[in-house]
Formats: C-alpha cells, sequence, structure tokens
C-alpha cells in the first residue's frame, strides 16, 4: 500500500534511503512506498489521507474503515445529497464519521442531527417548513358537489421511516357569501382522479356545515391536524387527529384516525371543498395551506 504526503512546498524533491520522490505542483507526492513514509516526514513532509471517495451516493458508515483504505482525515462527498464527510476514526468496525458541511443551498442535512433547545442540555431533532401555498384566493371548489382539491402536497417516500417521525397540517380560507350547505376536509393518503378526491383518510372534517346550524355565510374557517408515525419500521403505520374551526366557533378535536399509507411510497395530503348540496362555485374558498414536519 502507498501513502500520500504534502510537501512544504511545490514540486520539493526528497531522496530516501528506498527512491526519490518530487512532490507535484499542489505540493502532494502521490504515491510513497510505506517504507520511505518515515524519512519523508522526518524531511518535512505531512501524512494526507490515504483514501477519500469523492462520487459517494449514500453517507459513510461505520464499516467504511481501515479495511477500506481511509484514514484519519479521509473525505467522503454524498453526491446525492450535496454534504461532505470527515473521518475521525477508521477503526475496524467502528468507522467514525464527521459531517463536515453542506453545499448552502443545495446539500441537505441528514435527519439525525440533534441540536440544543436554547441555553439548556435537552437536544432535539430538527423540524421546518416542507410546503406551504398561498394564494388570494389559492382555490375555491368547482360548480359541482364533489370533493374538489383545493390544495396538495405529495410527502416523499420514506418520510416516515422511524417512529415518532410527524407532521402538522394546516389549512384556512373563507365561505363564499351564500348560505349553502359546505363541506371541507383534509385527507392522507389521498387517491386524486381529475382533481377530484376519490379515497383515502379523512383526517381533519368540517362535517356538513349547514347554515341555520353553524352559521357559514362568508366566515373564516380552519383545520388543523397532526399526523405521527408509530409501530415498527416499515409496518405502515400512522397516527393522525384534527381540530376544526368554523368562524366563530370551534368544532372542537376530532376522533383518532389510523391511516396505513404505504411508508416506501410517496404519500398525498390534500385539502378538499364541496358545496355538496347546492353544487355552486367558490362556496369553500382557501387561500393558505401548508405542511410542517418533526424529525
Amino acid at each position: 500500500m502507498t501513502t500520500r504526503l504534502f510537501a512544504p512546498t511545490a514540486y520539493a524533491r526528497y531522496q530516501t534511503s528506498g527512491a526519490s520522490y518530487t512532490a507535484d505542483a499542489k505540493g502532494v507526492i502521490a504515491a510513497a512506498a510505506a517504507s520511505d513514509v518515515i524519512d519523508l516526514i522526518r524531511s518535512g513532509c505531512t501524512m494526507l489521507p490515504a483514501y477519500d471517495n469523492p462520487s459517494a451516493t449514500t453517507d459513510p458508515s461505520a464499516s467504511d474503515d481501515h479495511t477500506q483504505d481511509y484514514s484519519v482525515g479521509s473525505r467522503w462527498l454524498n453526491i446525492s445529497a450535496s454534504r461532505v464527510w470527515t473521518c475521525l476514526s477508521p477503526a475496524t468496525g467502528a468507522a467514525i464519521w464527521a459531517l463536515d458541511g453542506v453545499v448552502p443551498g443545495v446539500g441537505v442535512v441528514p435527519p439525525n442531527m440533534l441540536t440544543y433547545f436554547g441555553s439548556g442540555t435537552g437536544t432535539m431533532l430538527a423540524s421546518g417548513n416542507l410546503n406551504c401555498q398561498i394564494g388570494n384566493p389559492l382555490a375555491g371548489n368547482n360548480a359541482d358537489t364533489t370533493e374538489d382539491v383545493l390544495a396538495s402536497y405529495t410527502l416523499p417516500a420514506s418520510s416516515f421511516d422511524l417512529a415518532g417521525r410527524g407532521l402538522c397540517i394546516t389549512a384556512q380560507g373563507r365561505t363564499g357569501a351564500t348560505a349553502n350547505n359546505k363541506r371541507v376536509k383534509l385527507w392522507f393518503n389521498a387517491a386524486i382522479s381529475a382533481g377530484v378526491v376519490t379515497g383515502g383518510s379523512v383526517i381533519a372534517d368540517t362535517g356538513p356545515w349547514v347554515n341555520g346550524t353553524i352559521p357559514n355565510n362568508n366566515v373564516g374557517w380552519q383545520l388543523t391536524a397532526s399526523v405521527f408515525k408509530y409501530g415498527a419500521v416499515s409496518s405502515n403505520t400512522q397516527y393522525a387527529q384534527g381540530t376544526v374551526i368554523l368562524g366563530s366557533i370551534d368544532g372542537g378535536i376530532g376522533l383518532p384516525v389510523f391511516p396505513t399509507a404505504i411508508e416506501s411510497g410517496a404519500i398525498v395530503i390534500a385539502l378538499t371543498g364541496s358545496s355538496y348540496t347546492t353544487g355552486a362555485a367558490n362556496d369553500v374558498i382557501a387561500i393558505c395551506f401548508e405542511v410542517n414536519a418533526v424529525n
């Protein structure tokens, strides 16, 4: 096995007991024999990592160790996620790699990175906004009685890879200036055909919003739902529960829902509105739809 070294100056020349070496324009001696390394270090050279991986498509693991020619300082670039790792220890079967950075605006930090909460010692995983759609209006229902899609987001495959991963979904809007019966729903694992939801799990629902019972003429509404992965990896088990506000009336919290979306595949989240008896367009108008994630 050969070793790379860094010389104090470009094109520096060295004579060891075994061979002669010349550094390149960057001061690198690319392939020194193991028996000559000590002589070169005594002459002022510094060892460089034996091996780097500049074109990986995954992150390094504990098995990417000394037996794979990695050494302290070896670099690993995950080109799929645009992030760089540095080897801290190449111990066989127990290599330690540290995240060294991500490409700004492109690179993605792994989901298992911890951060402190405030100045305390409590740690937490990252959380934040996955998707936000806003418009004035964002969308309104069509002139029909079906569950028309007002907004949707497709959660990428394998997002629910571990128990505890969660979503907070919020939708807000207003109703049209009519006394028609209206209904607004949030769906998880929705099936959509021609702009209409045809299946899935309802995780928040205004219920039949009848003006004579709860005023629905030109008022605001909000639906919020939490969805969490529970159970074993790849068990396709989720828990959801939602709340509803209809104008000035708090609709309370709905019963728990337990969807069984395929976690290895993409999962569609949808907001629908309907003028379910009259079929009047824009009886339900969406203004904002957002999906926030908790690792």
